[in-house]
């Protein structure tokens, strides 16, 4: 029973931070899945664990600050996302940002396992923030 306490502690103390860490890393590139944190979020607050406007702040900035990252890398490293398109096909990436960029970033957050990739590429377009 005092393991459990423990434990129970531990995750109330760390809960909003490792939610944080883990959405931002998510929304940064490595491939970890937003959807499981989401979902762990939420189960932690219905079960009194967390409060759910805590969590629901949290969660929001965690991926929007690792999407603002990734937009920086793409910004700042669109050199090596250049060079690794040819220069026809990085063309018509930046073509489709400048026309539909607000929309494919948007549309981009439902589709699991690509969506790290949206915020680099408006960054190496240099899509307007």
């Amino acid at each position: 029973m005092v393991l459990f306490e423990f434990f129970i502690s531990y995750i109330e103390q760390f809960a909003y931070l490792a939610i944080l860490v883990l959405l931002f890393i998510g929304s940064v590139g490595i491939p970890f899945p937003e959807e499981i944190i989401l979902l762990a979020a939420g189960y932690a607050a219905s079960i009194g664990l967390m409060n759910i406007y805590g969590a629901l702040i949290v969660c929001f900035f965690g991926v929007i600050f690792g999407d603002l990252i990734g937009y920086y890398i793409g910004h700042r490293g669109g050199k090596l996302f250049k060079w690794l398109l040819t220069k026809e096909k990085f063309r018509r990436v930046e073509e489709h940002f400048e026309k539909h960029g607000s929309k494919t970033i948007f549309i981009s957050r439902f589709l699991a396992g690509v969506r790290v990739f949206f915020p680099i590429a408006a960054g190496a377009t240099r899509m307007k923030l």
